[in-house]
């Protein structure tokens, strides 16, 4: 195994990605919802915990708390044969705490007829009076970080005719240009998942991301995944996908049938 990337353990996700995500990088996928972004974040994370010393973090924004959202790590710690650890868990809720996870202070306003708000970094000498942040001595602990979905907070907070559209850019380059500083001193593969849409105006066209292209103009590395289509179908049924390599280095977009099995995952 190539000890700079990490394998999902799909042979067809691992050739895309040429042996698998990068440590030290940020990755991604999007998709429209039950496709299985939620699957391939936990397949990442287990596969971490068998081929690395390190532990694995998720940062769950959906409000899956509990038994329901580990049911995905049990599937994988039987398949990847993981025993004696254990995936971690946060879970946060809007916009606010996932800035300031990443040591960013958040301040919106309401007072005006739009919403305006306002982000910087979090004085050293402040950071202490944060019960949710990531620091330096909580990050050496892992290897792999999940963030399900970085999208949802956003959905949350910057919506409607009164949001403050400029800001949703602004503080997602913010929160990128962090995960930049985090790799400086932690070797970590990041994977973060997006809510994908579809124009109602061309139902049988591709799903496009939701927040202005995140995404794709901050990963190197970056898959979508789609529902199946008529032969995906007929030969796998409702497990039936395909995966598009939307960014790689020096590589074309490609797409591949994929299969998703509910007590496997991604093959």
């Amino acid at each position: 195994m190539n000890d700079d990337v990490l394998p999902s353990g799909s042979t067809v996700i691992d050739g895309l990605f040429q042996g698998g995500i990068p440590y030290n990088a940020v990755s991604g996928a999007y998709a429209l919802p039950d496709t299985g972004k939620t699957w391939l974040t936990h397949q990442f994370a287990v596969s971490n915990l068998k081929h690395s010393k390190l532990g694995s973090l998720i940062i769950e924004t959906e409000a899956y708390k509990g038994s329901y959202y580990g049911k995905y790590s049990n599937v994988f710690y039987d398949r990847f044969d993981v025993k004696g650890k254990k995936v971690d868990y946060i879970h946060v809720k809007g916009l606010k705490q996932v800035c300031e996870l990443f040591g960013l202070e958040y301040v919106k306003d309401d007072s005006g007829k739009k919403a305006k708000i306002y982000i910087k970094d979090i004085p050293e000498k402040k950071a202490k009076n944060y019960p949710l942040i990531l620091t330096d001595s909580i990050l050496k602990k892992y290897s792999f970080i999940g963030i399900d979905s970085f999208s949802k907070p956003f959905k949350g907070e910057i919506s409607g005719g009164t949001a403050d559209f400029p800001a949703r850019a602004q503080i997602s380059d913010r929160l990128f240009y962090k995960f930049d500083d985090m790799f400086m001193s932690h070797d970590i593969a990041m994977f973060i998942t997006v809510h994908a849409s579809k124009d109602p105006t061309s139902p049988f066209g591709r799903p496009h991301q939701y927040g202005a292209e995140t995404l794709l103009y901050n990963c190197k590395f970056l898959l979508s995944l789609l529902g199946a289509d008529k032969s995906t179908y007929e030969k796998w049924g409702s497990e039936g996908r395909r995966v598009e390599l939307k960014r790689f280095p020096g590589t074309p977009p490609v797409t591949k049938p994929l299969r998703l099995k509910l007590d496997w995952g991604f093959e």
